[in-house]
Parts: C-alpha cells; sequence; structure tokens
C-alpha cells in the first residue's frame, strides 16, 4: 500500500496538486482513486491522509536523527541507516531512539525525500511556522490591504461627496439611511 500511495503521492506533486506543500482537495480525490483501483480496496481520504502522517512522522524522525551524519550512509539494500560497528555503538549511546530505525527497514525512502525533504528544510528555517501558516499570514495580509483599500477609498468618496454638496442632508439621501447608521 505505502508504495501505491507514495508514488500516486509524487505524480500529484509533479502534476502541480501540492502547494506550499500542502496537497489540494483535487489531489486527494484522485489518490483516493488511484489507490482503490490499484489496491482493490475501498480507501477514504482519511485513511491516507492518516496513512500520510504515519509515513511522513517516520521519516521526519529518521531525517533528524541522521541527516548530517557523516559517518552514516543509506544502504538501499537493506533499507536502513548503517555505519561501522563502532560509530554505531557511540552513537546509541548519545541518541537511544535510534535504536529502532538502526534495526528497521525503512522502504520507500528514497520517494519520501522526494516528498518531505523540503517540508523540513521549510520547518527549519521558519521555525514553528511551517509553509502553510505562512501561507495563511500572507492570504489574510492580502485580505486586510483590500478591505483597508476599500475603506478608504469609501472615505475618500464621502469627504468628496461632502465637499460638493456640502449638506449632510443630501448625503443622508444619497446613502438613503441616516449618517450615524452608514458609518
Amino acid at each position: 500500500m505505502d508504495k501505491v500511495l507514495l508514488d500516486a503521492l509524487l505524480e500529484e506533486q509533479q502534476k502541480g496538486n501540492r502547494l506550499e506543500g500542502v496537497f489540494t482537495p483535487s489531489a486527494y480525490a484522485n489518490l483516493v482513486q488511484a489507490c482503490n483501483e490499484k489496491l482493490g480496496m475501498k480507501f477514504e481520504n482519511n485513511h491516507l491522509k492518516n496513512r500520510m502522517k504515519t509515513l511522513k512522522t517516520n521519516f521526519s524522525t529518521c531525517y533528524n536523527l541522521f541527516k548530517g551524519m557523516s559517518v552514516f550512509s543509506w544502504n538501499p539494500g537493506a533499507k536502513m541507516w548503517d555505519a561501522e560497528l563502532e560509530l554505531r555503538r557511540e552513537f546509541l549511546e548519545a541518541k537511544p531512539d535510534a535504536r529502532k530505525w538502526m534495526s528497521t527497514p525503512i522502504n520507500f525512502y528514497d520517494k519520501s525525500c522526494e516528498l518531505w525533504t523540503k517540508d523540513r528544510a521549510t520547518i527549519e528555517i521558519h521555525g514553528a511556522n511551517t509553509s502553510k501558516k505562512l501561507k495563511r499570514k500572507a492570504e489574510m495580509t492580502k485580505l486586510l490591504e483590500r478591505q483597508c483599500g476599500i475603506i478608504y477609498d469609501a472615505i475618500k468618496e464621502l469627504d468628496a461627496f461632502l465637499t460638493v454638496t456640502k449638506s449632510l442632508a443630501n448625503v443622508r439621501v444619497f446613502f438613503n439611511c441616516q449618517l450615524d447608521k452608514c458609518l
């Protein structure tokens, strides 16, 4: 199942259905369809999202443990990180959590790297601000700028109208309301 899911994720990413590290709703629909067809099972979005979360968490754990460790190398045949025995012992003393990943094969690590290495870099650069949060912040900023621009334009128009009419009563008639309720 993992191979089918990861292949489908990579395909959706290549199609451009992943924006700022987030898969689009149409990507999820395509994932469900692809997994259902290829595996002959009935999956839903939540099933695939949960499996993706597990795969990404396992990848992130391994990536964080072994990245930058020049004494370790990825062994594609065994699908595990490997090092000389003495170096392995020293490492395990320093990081006992790594024991699991030095004896458990990590299937499709290469595909996981293609999918999630960039995400890990974004998290490292921005700390707690993931790219999703940054995207949301940018969207909110644009919305606020548009709203402020609309309010500013309305105030300019009202000011121009008041200058021309020189009558608050005409403004009330124009806006068909009491001015204090309009503002």
